[in-house]
């Protein structure tokens, strides 16, 4: 997959302007050699190759600990998805690379599936419509605007799905061929 997005080009066809990621080094690993660099963890030591982005490591990204694996216990990862939404409320930046967990983002779109290994989607975030976390209230978009086509259904079809708090319009980019 790395040398995919390298022979696309992926960072400057797409604009990336900053990657995040979990703390977790799996996450890491993927951030490096996917995008070229990497927030070894808050002592500002970063790996970062010419012509990449900087990168942000977000303990909020972190993937469900074994207690959130308990039926009714995911409040700590939903209040870190808040966190995080939040956090990327206040940036500047348009377009951010993210690297995390599978179930992190499953719970975040609220969605039937999770994605693969090392697959790349793309999405976007409205902040107006995401307040601390939550959907706000103030809309001038009506029920049909908010629906989003979710490019991950079987043999290619779309999924009609409407998405959670700000997020719109989820396309696979990239699948690992494993």
């Amino acid at each position: 997959m790395s040398e995919k997005i390298k022979e696309d080009n992926f960072i400057a066809e797409r604009g990336v302007q900053l990657a995040v990621h979990s703390p977790l080094l799996r996450a890491r690993q993927t951030c490096d050699g996917m995008l070229g660099c990497c927030d070894e963890g808050g002592n500002e030591e970063q790996h970062r190759a010419p012509g990449r982005p900087e990168a942000i490591q977000l303990p909020c990204l972190a993937e469900k600990t074994l207690s959130e694996w308990i039926p009714g216990n995911n409040g700590p990862m939903l209040g870190r998805i808040g966190d995080f939404e939040t956090w990327l409320s206040g940036r500047e930046e348009q377009v951010v690379a993210v690297v995390g967990h599978s179930q992190y983002f499953k719970a975040m779109l609220g969605l039937p599936f999770k994605f693969g290994n090392c697959e790349v989607w793309r999405l976007e975030f409205d902040p107006n419509r995401c307040i601390n976390g939550r959907e706000s209230s103030i809309s001038n978009g009506s029920a049909e605007e908010k629906k989003d086509d979710v490019d991950g259904g079987v043999d290619g079809e779309p999924l009609i799905k409407v998405l959670p708090r700000g997020w719109r319009n989820l396309k696979n980019v990239y699948r690992c061929p494993l």
